[in-house]
């Protein structure tokens, strides 16, 4: 039975693959920033964590890539459940285009063994992005005998500029004697 389960979550999966978009931000200390990593990561400390992130990428060239992120998790070791959530923004391009998700997780721990333990976790986010049109600069702009740019181009800016979506995800994480995680 569970086999049979498995088989149609895995061929749904298949059919739907074309219909699945994600672009994740980028954080160089990934592992510091464990909700945005794993949903399963929920709860999985004996006492309650918060995280504060930041990411400049190539300080140099201004305000490139910054991303900041706010995640805080309990584990409710009473129902071996963990409840967290998680704020994050992403500015790419000096803000010409931004994104922000606002988002909670849960996790289920089962124990397997004395040294094993499979988590279950989901995550729900309100997730929004953002084009200011005004902010780009395009190829018909740049005068390149002077290097000047100018005020207006031709292109034509999109229909929408903003896009809000509710985001869903889950995952899995097994870890043996507190060392060794795979998820």
């Amino acid at each position: 039975m569970v086999s049979r389960k498995l088989l149609a979550l895995l061929i749904m999966m298949v059919i739907t693959q074309n219909a699945l978009f994600a672009q994740d931000a980028a954080f160089s200390q990934f592992y510091a920033n464990p909700l945005f990593l794993n949903p399963a990561l929920t709860g999985s400390t004996e006492c309650g964590r918060l995280h504060l992130n930041y990411r400049n990428q190539w300080p140099s060239i201004s305000n490139a890539f910054v991303t900041y992120s706010v995640s805080y998790d309990q584990s409710l070791d009473a129902i071996n459940s963990g409840f967290g959530f998680l704020v994050m923004a992403d500015q790419q391009g000096d803000a010409a285009y931004n994104r922000t998700s606002v988002g909670g997780s849960y996790a289920y721990t089962a124990k397997l063994s004395n040294s094993a333990m499979l988590s279950f976790g989901i995550k729900a986010a309100y997730y929004q992005e953002k084009l200011n049109w005004q902010k780009l600069i395009f190829a018909d702009q740049i005068n390149t005998s002077t290097g000047n740019i100018a005020a207006r181009s031709d292109e034509s800016p999109p229909n929408q500029t903003d896009v809000s979506t509710v985001d869903f995800g889950a995952g899995l994480m097994l870890a043996f004697d507190d060392m060794f995680l795979l998820g």
